[in-house]
């Protein structure tokens, strides 16, 4: 093998077992936060704010309905997946507003909206 090209192969191996090691170490900094570490505002959960899932067939209707007469107020309407978030009133209950909800026609689910950071 001559001389250069020889080199040339030393190089390369040399930056090639460099680069693996500097992406070892930077992965190894970037391990996910331990729970105890984890920031108060991680999986916070809303006293306030309602994620509604209702049934396509019967529709949204009873569901907004329902929400204009306890006095919530519609956040969003997700209408690819036929859900809604509504705030339920200053002072309200959030247990007595997820039984009011559960109850109403089409309704599928109600569960309080929750906060998560992606890393």
């Amino acid at each position: 093998m001559n001389k250069a090209l020889m080199i040339t192969a030393i190089i390369a191996t040399a930056a090639s077992m460099a680069a693996c090691r500097a992406h070892k170490e930077e992965a190894a900094t970037t391990v996910s936060t331990p729970q105890s570490q984890q920031r108060p505002q991680d999986g916070a959960i809303s006293n306030t704010t309602l994620i509604i899932m209702y049934d396509a067939k019967t529709g949204k209707e009873p569901l907004l309905k329902a929400a204009k007469e306890y006095g919530a107020e519609i956040i969003y309407q997700y209408n690819n997946l036929n859900g809604i978030a509504l705030r339920i009133p200053d002072g309200g209950n959030i247990s007595e507003a997820i039984k009011y909800f559960k109850a109403v026609e089409g309704v599928l689910s109600v569960s309080q909206d929750r906060q998560w950071r992606l890393l």
